[in-house]
């Protein structure tokens, strides 16, 4: 009785001796079910090398299909959870830039210790946020609060070294402790006169 090259089992022959096994061109025997998996990913005898003929992998064309269909739905699928995580966190920032007008608001008018509970608030949620951290670096200095800024504008640059505004409230603020060389330190990283609001 031969054994499967693929799973080294014995290839049982059916009544009628219809055997439920290919053969390579140099007679290499394997399972159907095998051969099913194995022509998935390549198309020559896993023993010889030797290319199976067309009329055997035409035989498997409907699993081909089969597992195609398969491969193209588990991308769609990844691509649909990709897409949700994309609006879930868009629909995050909108709903974070709503929560930040108010804060905003009470900074220009000058109601730092209101906006600073209210930014508090908000960095208890979400103490990733860069935008609150500025926020309340902006509120202290600008409530003269030298020592709090610098430490929230610092751990604001730690976070993300790419933040003009974070940059320049800490040179500001290094200003204001007559620190001028970190202040320098900072102002150098502010790339234009833009990004200073």
């Amino acid at each position: 009785m031969p054994t499967c090259i693929i799973c080294h089992e014995k290839i049982e022959i059916e009544e009628g001796s219809n055997i439920k096994s290919y053969t390579c061109p140099n007679g290499h025997q394997v399972h159907r079910k095998c051969l099913e998996e194995w022509l998935v990913h390549s198309q020559v005898c896993p023993l010889c090398t030797e290319k199976y003929d067309s009329n055997t992998i035409s035989e498997f064309t409907d699993y081909f299909n089969k597992i195609e269909a398969q491969k193209e739905q588990e991308k769609q699928i990844k691509v649909d959870i990709e897409l949700e995580k994309v609006f879930s966190s868009i629909a995050d920032d909108i709903i974070l830039l709503e929560k930040l007008e108010l804060p905003r608001k009470l900074i220009k008018q000058k109601e730092f210790k209101k906006a600073l509970e209210k930014l508090f608030v908000l960095i208890d949620d979400n103490g990733q946020n860069l935008d609150v951290l500025f926020l309340i670096g902006k509120a202290f200095y600008l409530d003269k609060q030298f020592a709090l800024a610098v430490n929230h504008l610092m751990k604001l640059v730690k976070k993300d070294f790419k933040y003009p505004q974070g940059f320049y409230y800490l040179g500001k603020t290094y200003q204001a402790l007559g620190l001028d060389d970190k202040a320098k330190w900072a102002f150098d990283r502010v790339p234009s006169e833009e990004s200073k609001s």
